[in-house]
């Protein structure tokens, strides 16, 4: 239960619909609201999570990690985006390998270049302090993963790469782009 006091996870386990209320004090009015609702954030609920994170004064996703029994995200490797950008690059970085030795210094340079830079600049922007640095450098990892599937989609157009692999190459690019695209959407909220 890293980053939570014990009083803190047993207020967020009562808030999300958890039958056991903190030892020698009464259920909150939230608590109470939240129960005759169902739980917290359903469909049928009435009440969104952000009322139980405000009233407990935690962060928004802190209530939601400890529920689901996610632990802290301490370094930019836990990070799924980032798992899967490195992934891609590394196939990138094999494939772009197989080209014929006069594709090697133009495009598999650049597509190297550019599979290279998504998961740095990820790695990059997570240790900024300040959450607009991590955006900015999140959306320069989004302009290097559209660099790179322009790159394939002209490999492909030009015979170096095979549909197959284009086609596998772009589909995981756009999966981190999306993955991207959720997490600079997720850290906008939270300024």
């Amino acid at each position: 239960m890293e980053g939570l006091s014990q009083e803190t996870g047993t207020r967020c386990q009562e808030t999300v619909g958890a039958k056991t209320a903190i030892p020698g004090d009464s259920p909150s009015p939230t608590s109470q609201i939240l129960r005759a609702a169902g739980s917290v954030g359903d469909a049928n609920s009435a009440i969104p999570k952000v009322v139980a994170r405000e009233n407990l004064g935690l962060r928004r996703g802190t209530c939601d990690a400890f529920r689901l029994g996610m632990s802290k995200i301490t370094s930019f490797r836990d990070l799924l985006v980032w798992q899967k950008s490195m992934n891609l690059a590394e196939r990138c970085y094999r494939i772009s390998k197989r080209f014929p030795r006069d594709e090697q210094l133009v495009l598999g340079h650049q597509i190297r270049k550019s599979c290279i830079s998504v998961p740095s600049n990820i790695a990059e922007g997570f240790g900024r302090h300040h959450t607009s640095e991590y955006i900015h450098y999140l959306r320069f990892s989004k302009g290097s993963n559209n660099e790179l599937q322009t790159q394939v989609e002209l490999a492909k157009r030009v015979q170096i790469l095979s549909e197959e692999d284009a086609a596998a190459l772009i589909s995981d690019a756009e999966e981190v782009g999306r993955m991207l695209h959720g997490l600079v959407n997720s850290l906008g909220r939270t300024q």
